[in-house]
């Protein structure tokens, strides 16, 4: 599978991620404004090296603490081999925003405590990525990606005249 495949399904799982769930977040409700996406599907020839392999993560529902933060799962479902996490890196409301998936994860004044975090399904928010041509002169409900980093099979990195460079 080439790497346009792979970034596209990486899209897909995006897109419905931000379209269709809020964060309920010690009983408030928050929009997702920046997200990771975590994939291992050897079906489809994905191994993402930094997914954990949590059997939470092949859950098609439901959440996972870690160490760095909390992911929304939506893998194959039970015994499917199918791993998925959507690291919530940022969320939003009226009132306020958290930058930070351990700042949106835990509440770091009692130490490390977990918050109570749910994924709550809502009607689909209509957003379409920047580079969809649809979005061309619109402003709103526009989603602005960054490419992931090791997609491929293998990742090389090497050092060139104190550069690093990442193929």
């Amino acid at each position: 599978m080439n790497i346009e495949r792979i970034q596209k399904i990486y899209d897909t799982i995006a897109l419905d991620i931000l379209n269709t769930v809020k964060i309920k977040r010690d009983g408030k409700l928050f929009d997702l404004i920046e997200i990771e996406v975590y994939l291992l599907n050897k079906g489809l020839g994905i191994d993402d090296t930094f997914i954990h392999k949590n059997e939470k993560q092949m859950n098609s529902e439901g959440i996972y603490f870690h160490y760095s933060g909390v992911d929304i799962c939506r893998g194959g479902g039970d015994g499917s081999e199918i791993y998925c996490g959507i690291l919530i890196r940022g969320i939003s409301n009226t009132n306020e925003t958290i930058y930070g998936p351990g700042k949106v994860a835990y509440d770091r004044s009692k130490g490390k405590q977990k918050r109570l975090i749910e994924a709550v399904k809502h009607e689909d928010t209509g957003y379409i990525l920047a580079d969809d041509t649809s979005a061309q002169g619109k402003i709103n409900n526009v989603i602005f990606k960054l490419p992931r980093v090791n997609l491929g099979q293998t990742t090389i990195v090497k050092k060139e005249e104190d550069q690093v460079l990442v193929i």
